[in-house]
């Protein structure tokens, strides 16, 4: 499992690749209940005291850097999904064909026998 306390701190917002680069894509209020978007590069942003902090940049960096690492965890959790998907089909399989109330009733009967001799 990745620590992701590493990240804590990052650049909020949508980042966007451009070119190759990765930009920030913040609200930029050009007119009067007009906005468009501002796009700032990432890598550009320490210049600007007004976006980010050291702490922020190594964090940017930090999650940069980790992306294919993080595209695999992210790759792994969803083939346990699909897996846990697929036992959770063929129980629910299982319980539709096999199980009727008499079946239940006996079941709960012999649950309750045992746990009277015990």
């Amino acid at each position: 499992m990745i620590d992701t306390d590493i990240y804590e701190g990052h650049t909020k917002g949508k980042w966007v690749v451009l070119s190759g680069s990765v930009y920030l894509v913040t609200p930029l209020i050009v007119e009067q209940n007009w906005i468009a978007d501002k796009v700032t590069p990432i890598a550009r942003m320490d210049r600007d005291t007004n976006h980010t902090t050291p702490v922020e940049r190594d964090r940017n960096a930090r999650l940069i850097a980790d992306a294919p690492l993080l595209l695999e965890e992210v790759n792994g959790l969803l083939a346990e999904i699909r897996q846990l998907n697929n036992i959770i089909g063929t129980f629910d399989d299982f319980m539709c064909n096999n199980w009727t109330p008499a079946n239940v009733h006996s079941l709960w009967n012999e649950l309750l026998t045992k746990e009277e001799e015990e």
